[in-house]
């Protein structure tokens, strides 16, 4: 058994557009697996921060400053209380990290943008540099969870992103390998079903704490409201793209019973690999 979160926030938002938001998490280093399925050791009750921002606007933009995510990927900006999965997906839990930066967005109809600069595990003197650029293809704006639960047209509504991230810091000096990553992600949902690609490929120097030298992992992403609002069904496919051939393929269930406010979910893992040590079956309950 484990806790995965027991988190406690404070935010508030004035009229003139200025916004704060303190999160801390009591679980953090709770024994048990986390977001990205990693096995970890510790003791429930240590507190940690997650969000500390302040967002204000800046013209016809809004910045951000303070301790946030990352501006890369949707799996890994989506809240964890409103994912379809216990679990993100591969390239989600390795993009669903937090640290601290400075952040400009802004979006100009269907166009959404943003550019962020953060703290770089490289060195202490450079920044990762990151960019998001999503487009609205057709139908009403994400509302930013995963599954088909909370859109109300049928229609599809079909959205499209690619991002890049920039570490040059994370070689040793005179390093002239390229530190670097490329995300593409496509989503189209309704309110019965959402499929959704995503795939991030690292350039042969890599980044520190993201990822793999040289490889591109990519997963798709499946759900069915088999009843409305009540039962939704889902598979998740994760391609590690690692010299083993791992795989791994997830299918799952959520009973809503208040939305994403109250839900039971079940979920079935089965990593596949051509080391067997690597190869393994977890079943997931959560609450």
């Amino acid at each position: 058994f484990n806790v995965n979160k027991a988190r406690v926030h404070a935010k508030k938002k004035w009229d003139n557009g200025y916004s704060v938001k303190v999160q801390g998490d009591f679980a953090s280093s709770a024994g048990g697996t986390t977001d990205s399925g990693e096995d970890v050791d510790g003791d429930f009750g240590t507190f940690a921060i997650k969000d500390a921002y302040v967002r204000f606007p800046a013209g016809n933009l809004h910045g951000t400053l303070g301790h946030f995510k990352t501006p890369f990927l949707r799996s890994g900006l989506v809240s964890s209380s409103k994912q379809f999965f216990l679990t993100r997906t591969l390239n989600g839990a390795e993009w669903g990290s937090r640290d601290a930066g400075a952040k400009i967005e802004g979006s100009f109809d269907k166009l959404d943008y943003s550019l962020a600069a953060m703290n770089s595990d490289g060195g202490d003197t450079s920044f990762l540099l990151a960019g998001r650029l999503g487009f609205q293809l057709t139908g009403e704006k994400l509302n930013g969870w995963e599954g088909a639960y909370g859109y109300d047209s049928g229609s599809p509504s079909v959205y499209v992103a690619v991002s890049f991230a920039d570490d040059d810091a994370s070689g040793t000096p005179g390093d002239d390998e390229d530190h670097s990553a490329f995300g593409f992600e496509a989503h189209a949902v309704t309110n019965v079903y959402s499929v959704s690609f995503e795939t991030v490929s690292y350039s042969d120097g890599g980044l520190d704490s993201y990822g793999t030298v040289d490889n591109a992992p990519l997963s798709f992403t499946g759900t069915y409201m088999l009843t409305p609002e009540t039962w939704e069904l889902g598979v998740r496919y994760d391609d590690h793209d690692n010299d083993d051939n791992e795989n791994t393929i997830t299918v799952g269930a959520n009973h809503y019973l208040n939305g994403h406010g109250l839900k039971w979910t079940y979920q079935y893992e089965m990593v596949s690999s051509d080391n067997d040590d690597a190869e393994d079956n977890n079943l997931r309950v959560g609450l």
